[in-house]
């Protein structure tokens, strides 16, 4: 994740994909954290999926509740890393 707000990905997924699998398609305002990756010695990156999105084994998401703000969620984890 080399940005703040995710819009794309370089790969996708398709549905049938998404059926045949364990994974989930996630809602956009998901807060995306990685937490598998060497990356983690220096930085913690998070990011706000702003379109709906999978993930693969090296990332978490949090969907925030109705009424808390998932910018200022995943800004405030962003200020961690």
């Amino acid at each position: 994740m080399k940005c703040f707000e995710i819009f794309d990905a370089e790969d996708h997924i398709t549905e049938a994909a998404i059926a045949a699998s364990s994974t989930t398609k996630l809602p956009h305002d998901t807060v995306l954290m990685v937490t598998r990756s060497g990356i983690l010695r220096h930085t913690f990156p998070v990011a706000l999926a702003r379109v709906s999105v999978a993930l693969n084994q090296d990332l978490k998401a949090i969907k925030p509740h109705v009424g808390i703000n998932a910018k200022f969620l995943a800004r405030a984890l962003n200020a961690f890393g």
